[in-house]
């Protein structure tokens, strides 16, 4: 229950709406940098024959609003060569990956652990968004330049070459979300 100075709950004696979404900003937020992309995973699956699956049409519709092209790419190799990255500036500075958690954040109490605890980490509130985004199924790569800075040196953002990958396809959107179809195995 939130109490005004007045005595009145705010949310229901005074009309306030409440809270939809929970949002948590530290100072010195904007020297970390997010990659987000979204996973193919049984989560986004729909069976079409016996052994065979495609996306599901609330992925499809998901993947839609993000632009014109997709970029499947192994996660696995990205993570790979961002551990073996012979960059020096690069090992200075600390990254997390994952898949990110959906939760319900309408009831959202105020107290940020309760939203965003995952692991009692730092980092946690960067892997957590209300279950509303589910249909994105979406993992990310948190480069935190918290204690070595790192200058935006691609526009607003931070560019880090990785290297050539062995294994990334580019799509047309529409071409990807209406040809993807794979194999029970």
């Amino acid at each position: 229950m939130s109490i005004g100075g007045d005595g009145k709950e705010w949310f229901t004696d005074l009309g306030i709406p409440r809270p939809t979404s929970a949002f948590s900003y530290l100072q010195d937020d904007e020297k970390r940098f997010i990659f987000c992309t979204a996973m193919i995973t049984k989560e986004v699956s729909a069976k079409t024959n016996i052994n065979e699956f495609a996306l599901n049409e609330s992925f499809k519709s998901a993947v839609r609003q993000f632009g014109d092209y997709v970029l499947l790419f192994s996660a696995n190799e990205i993570n790979y060569r961002l551990h073996t990255n012979d960059n020096v500036k690069f090992q200075r500075i600390g990254f997390a990956s994952g898949p990110i958690i959906y939760r319900d954040l309408s009831i959202f109490s105020g107290d940020y652990h309760i939203v965003y605890n995952i692991t009692n980490c730092d980092s946690d509130r960067y892997f957590v968004k209300d279950k509303k985004y589910k249909d994105q199924n979406e993992w990310r790569i948190l480069i935190d330049g918290y204690y070595n800075h790192l200058e935006p040196n691609c526009g607003e953002g931070y560019s880090l070459f990785v290297g050539e990958l062995d294994w990334a396809h580019l799509f047309e959107t529409s071409t990807f979300l209406n040809t993807l179809l794979w194999k029970e195995q």
